[in-house]
Formats: structure tokens, sequence, C-alpha cells
């Protein structure tokens, strides 16, 4: 081997030193960083943990930061998880189906504010179960044409502003739903099978005197036959 191609072969090896250097320094951070930020997978309180609200930098989350390490298992509280995080255009469910990890809200008591105002332009299954309070968690984002499934039950506490995802073709609703305030007329775009699912959700409440209240909102409603409004109505529920 002649001295050029020695003196080749040393660069390019200390060009392969560094390289890797650099990534395993990269690497060493991102798990420093999360397991930090994630409490080593443990973490159940995610308040305001993805979110860009009070003022917070709204570059602060971008496709090249948010790589989150463990599940995120926001089981205590998802208020204002992602809350105005402008800069995730993403399809949230391919995303973390890349990262290999999951959302979970199941238990979760607040979903206050927890998706108002993102990008995303599909969601995952939320699990409501356990909300006490679902003001404004599906608010205000004009690109998200798709939410896999809601889970909810009569112990979720709906909100008159709980859904105005515009665009929102698709949701698929499973459980029960028990309370007033349940209220899509703002997602006018939302198809025919998709409010079926949350008719057939509705609490049967004939023979009570309790009455119930969906908001639907007319166009919603003229996609329904009236033997499909009729399965609210013999529930004991009024859809307006």
């Amino acid at each position: 081997m002649s001295i050029q191609e020695k003196l080749t072969t040393i660069a390019e090896n200390e060009q392969k030193v560094y390289d890797k250097g650099k990534a395993d320094g990269k690497s060493a951070e991102w798990n420093a960083l999360w397991d930090a930020f994630q409490q080593l997978g443990e973490r159940n309180n995610y308040i305001n943990a993805f979110s860009s609200r009070d003022g917070r930098a709204r570059t602060a989350w971008t496709k090249e930061t948010f790589k989150p390490k463990y599940d995120i298992n926001a089981t205590k509280s998802a208020e204002a998880l992602f809350d105005r995080s402008t800069n995730l255009d993403i399809d949230l469910v391919e995303w973390l189906e890349n990262l290999g990890i999951t959302l979970n809200t199941k238990g979760a008591t607040s979903m206050y504010f927890a998706f108002y105002g993102t990008v995303f332009t599909r969601l995952p299954v939320i699990d409501l179960s356990s909300a006490n309070n679902t003001a404004y968690c599906f608010n205000y984002n004009v690109k998200c044409t798709k939410i896999d499934k809601i889970i909810c039950s009569a112990n979720t506490a709906w909100h008159s502003s709980t859904f105005d995802f515009a665009n929102l073709e698709e949701c698929i609703f499973e459980g029960v739903i028990g309370s007033n305030n349940f209220n899509l007329s703002k997602c006018t775009k939302l198809n025919r099978e998709s409010l079926l699912t949350a008719i057939n959700c509705f609490d049967d409440y004939s023979g009570t005197t309790t009455k119930r209240t969906a908001t639907f909102g007319t166009t919603n409603l003229d996609k329904l036959t009236d033997s499909e409004k009729a399965i609210a109505t013999q529930k004991g529920w009024t859809l307006a």
C-alpha cells in the first residue's frame, strides 16, 4: 500500500470514528432527555407535556424534536397534552407506529384542551371513559379528517365545546354516551356511519323520566333516515 493510500485510509477511518462518536453522543443525549422527561416510562401526568400554550415557544415541538422513547401513558391527566402544537402537522397514528410507541389516555380524568389547535391529520384511539372534563378537547383543527376511535362511558362528561374539528370525516364511537352536552354540530363533514356509531352508544333511558339531548345540527341530521333518528328517540333522547 502506497503512502498516499495509507493516508487516505487513515483519513477515512478518522471520519468514521468521528461520525460514530457524534452518533453515540446524540443517542446518549436523546436517551437522557426522554428518560428524564418521561420518567423512564413511568410518567402518567402529561399536563401541558407537548403544549405550546400560555406563551410557550411555538417551535418547541417539531418533527425533529417530537420523538418520545416510551409509550405516552397519560393515564392520570392529558390536559392540554398537545394544546396548540402547530408544528406537528403529522398523521399521529403513523408517527407513533414508526416510533414503536402508543398513546394511552385510559384513566385520564382531564382531557381539557388536549388536542386544541393542533394540526394532526389523524388521531389514534382516544379513551375518554374516565374524563370528567372534555371542554375544547377536539377544537380548532382544520387538518384532522379521522379519529380512529373514541371510547366513552356513562361517566364521560361532555361539553358543548368538546368537538369542533371542521374537516373531521370519520370517528367511531364505542362504549356508552349517557350525559347531555354531546355536540357534533360543528363537525359537519362527519360521515353517516360515524353518526350512527354515536347513536348506538346512547344510553337507554326508555321507561324512565330521564331525558337527554344530543346536538347533531341540521347538516348531520340530514344524513340520517327517520328510522335511524328513531333509534335515539326510542331511547329517550332528543336530537337537535
